[in-house]
């Protein structure tokens, strides 16, 4: 895989800690006015400025050229530096014990065209308009795509000597993460990476298709406007933060829905039992792949897919989600497209089982499914089979953050 060095801007180490931001998508504008009231020196006026143009649109060209003049006045106050030469900088996140060590890097678009950068979900077209705009206004990649490879042994004697000293910036976040990067100093270190990174046949996105798709997008327009553009513009690049799979674990995604499709309790225990052994059980926390949990009527349920329900052969049948997909919620709930129902909500892993025993015992819900996280393994079988892995499937944490490492492109 082709991994470049990049010459990146940063904010000043005093103001690293008020700076650095959650991804612009998993805030809404009211949180993000009250962040920036605490934090007035906030890479949220880049990624956000919508926060601070009340009555405004949010996709309103206003506010694309507003986060250029914030970005624009962070670099002129000093805020935001210019690194001096192209480099790598290091991550490493440490949340609840666990912890993960990526690279940031400058990673090739017509490697994502070509599918060597691999997919694992559908983008939706608004949500590419927003991030391209935005990258071609303010001329940066103001957040990373997260990324991740299989690891060889030489990985970890390669980050092992920066990771020995200190960090250049430690910072904490909302959720409790303890974020360290080092800009790595080291010409042999730089070369060494470039020259492992060559050796890497995939790199599979975790998070950031939205990101990735924009860049991809810019890509493909720039290179018809200016076929004769130098080999390293910035624009045939995005910047992303590489992790070893071995080093990431992803949360469950699980799934609530209202009602029971005309169904009672224990008529729908009936039908589910066509395709599932069913038992009742004391916890709602599945143990392993194929422990399917369900909670309706105040009880716990294990639900194992029963032999010959699904293709085993495939990595995308046999993936719980899709087994709960088309063995239950599709014939027994009449949820044919969970991406357009309106009867089914997804609940991200990192609120646990007991949000879930909250919606059904409030009665916002009629039951509720609990999920075994998917492994890496399993989401780089299923792209590896060329398939898109089932909607609301993965849940990333801890989370990237914007404004500690950012990439220009030269437009």
């Amino acid at each position: 895989m082709t991994v470049k060095p990049f010459r990146a801007i940063r904010p000043e180490a005093r103001f690293a800690s008020e700076f650095h931001v959650p991804p612009y998508d998993v805030v809404d504008r009211e949180e993000v006015k009250r962040h920036l009231a605490a934090h007035p020196r906030s890479f949220f006026r880049v990624t956000r400025p919508d926060a601070e143009m009340p009555g405004v649109d949010e996709h309103d060209e206003s506010v694309y050229r507003r986060a250029k003049e914030n970005l624009d006045s962070y670099l002129a106050d000093g805020t935001l530096l210019r690194e001096k030469r192209p480099t790598y900088y290091l991550l490493s996140q440490t949340w609840k014990g666990r912890t993960q060590t990526g690279i940031y890097a400058a990673v090739s678009c017509e490697e994502y065209v070509q599918n060597r950068i691999r997919k694992h979900e559908l983008t939706r077209k608004d949500k590419e308009d927003d991030r391209t705009k935005h990258i071609m206004t303010t001329g940066a990649g103001t957040g990373p795509v997260f990324l991740a490879f299989e690891k060889t042994s030489d990985w970890d004697a390669l980050v092992a000597p920066t990771l020995r000293k200190e960090p250049d910036y430690h910072v904490s976040d909302e959720n409790g993460t303890d974020n360290k990067l080092w800009v790595i100093g080291s010409d042999d270190v730089v070369q060494a990476i470039e020259s492992y990174f060559q050796t890497i046949p995939a790199l599979y996105i975790a998070d950031g298709h939205h990101r990735a798709a924009s860049a991809g997008n810019i890509y493909r327009r720039l290179s018809a406007e200016r076929p004769n553009a130098p080999s390293d513009a910035g624009w045939k690049s995005f910047m992303a933060v590489i992790f070893p799979s071995s080093d990431l674990a992803i949360l469950a995604y699980n799934r609530v829905v209202f009602d029971l499709n005309g169904l009672d309790a224990a008529a729908f225990l009936k039908k589910s039992e066509e395709k599932f052994s069913v038992a009742p059980v004391d916890s709602l926390e599945p143990m392993a792949q194929g422990d399917l949990r369900a909670y309706l009527g105040g009880k716990c349920y294990r639900l194992v897919a029963k032999s010959g329900t699904f293709d085993s052969k495939s990595a995308l049948a046999s993936l719980d989600v899709s087994v709960l997909q088309e063995n239950l919620l599709k014939p027994v709930l009449g949820i044919d497209d969970p991406r357009t129902s309106k009867r089914i909500q997804f609940v991200g892993g990192i609120k646990g089982t007991a949000e879930l025993k909250r919606r059904v015992d409030s009665g916002e819900a009629a039951v509720a499914f609990s999920l075994y996280p998917v492994s890496m393994r399993e989401l780089m079988a299923v792209v590896d089979q060329g398939a898109i892995m089932p909607p609301k499937s993965t849940w990333f944490e801890p989370k990237l953050r914007d404004g500690l490492v950012i990439y220009e492109l030269g437009l």
